[in-house]
């Protein structure tokens, strides 16, 4: 439990599921604590299995379908879904094995493997995924790449959308003051927030030269929540452009909430994503949101731009202007509030429990 996305959507999905007083949960980790640990609903069991490599992993998950008996895993990692599949061929047991993928499969194979594993992990995937119930996609694009990455049947793959607790982030936005004084009610100039690892994928350089032309215009500052390999980078861009009195790196902050709903708008520069679910949270606090029309997520959460600035992938002017024009002719609250109900979890959890009943697991 980490402090990746999935930790929490995984989080809120068990709790979901939980209140339909339908199934049980249990989460099967590698190990136990990590920052998002206190997530794990009340009622939910917990299995710790050890580190798993896929050698060992089919013997380890095979012994747990025969001792715990579960009707579905759900799975989060290919390493983890190879050995949940290839489990089930061992054991022989009957059990609903339904693989997630949370992320661009292909722009994840350009940016983070080697050109070897680039060439065997698609195969691999559309291999053993066919023995899979079904491969679940975050979101559209996600569903649609990973079909043409893989060359996986259209009818193993289905979209589901990540499922969110909006009540509890509207609770924990007002549980405590916004973590930094750029924020604070009285401010004498509009504030942005952005937040996410400080990474590659995140293109915060881009955001930071967007910044530096919004700044040239008119007051404004930026907080960047999140902690990540990238900050030394970025704090030297930060000095090159002159942004020290306007950009401030808070660092990891582990509820972002009151911050989000505090801003004047929130914006996401990422190069890729699957389904942002920071930009799903802003949606619910009802802030107003500049994103890149990254694959995948932002234009399906934005309802194709029609609740906030859409922008090309790496463009710092366009990005710029949409930040202008957030801050000058803002969204309507209740719409962005309204879209995010959507997303609630009671909604997305009867999904998936439809998906499991339709493959006969439930």
């Amino acid at each position: 439990m980490s402090g990746g996305g999935i930790s929490r959507t995984r989080a809120a999905l068990a709790k979901g599921l939980l209140e339909t007083e339908q199934v049980r949960v249990e989460f099967v980790l590698e190990k136990g604590g990590g920052v998002l640990q206190d997530l794990i609903p009340e009622g939910a069991s917990v299995h710790i299995v050890g580190p798993m490599r896929l050698r060992q992993s089919v013997g380890i998950l095979a012994a747990y379908y025969r001792q715990r008996q579960p009707a579905v895993i759900l799975t989060s990692k290919e390493l983890h879904a190879f050995a949940a599949i290839l489990a089930r061929w061992v054991s022989r047991d009957k059990i609903g094995v339904f693989p997630t993928l949370h992320g661009d499969f292909a722009m994840r194979l350009a940016k983070n493997r080697s050109r070897f594993e680039g060439l065997w992990l698609p195969r691999a995937v559309g291999l053993l995924y066919r023995s899979a119930d079904a491969a679940i996609g975050v979101s559209d694009g996600v569903a649609d790449g990973l079909i043409s990455a893989t060359g996986l049947p259209q009818d193993k793959v289905v979209a589901i959308h990540n499922p969110f607790n909006l009540d509890a982030i509207r609770a924990q936005a007002i549980e405590a003051a916004p973590s930094h004084p750029w924020l604070a009610p009285d401010r004498d100039r509009p504030c942005l927030v952005a937040a996410g690892r400080l990474a590659v994928q995140k293109d915060y350089g881009t955001l930071l030269r967007a910044m530096a032309r919004v700044v040239a215009h008119r007051p404004a500052r930026l907080v960047i929540l999140g902690e990540g390999v990238e900050r030394g980078i970025l704090e030297e861009q930060v000095r090159a452009l002159g942004l020290q009195e306007h950009v401030s790196m808070a660092g990891f902050v582990s509820n972002p909430f009151p911050d989000i709903a505090a801003a004047d708008a929130f914006v996401l520069s990422s190069l890729w994503e699957g389904l942002p679910g920071v930009l799903i949270q802003a949606l619910a606090l009802g802030s107003q949101i500049v994103s890149t029309d990254c694959p995948h997520g932002p234009r399906e959460i934005l309802s194709k731009g029609t609740l906030g600035g859409l922008v090309p992938v790496g463009d710092d002017i366009a990005l710029a202007k949409a930040i202008c024009t957030a801050l000058d002719r803002p969204v309507g609250t209740e719409r962005l509030r309204l879209r995010a109900e959507d997303f609630a979890a009671a909604r997305i959890t009867e999904q998936y429990l439809d998906l499991f009943r339709a493959h006969g697991a439930l």
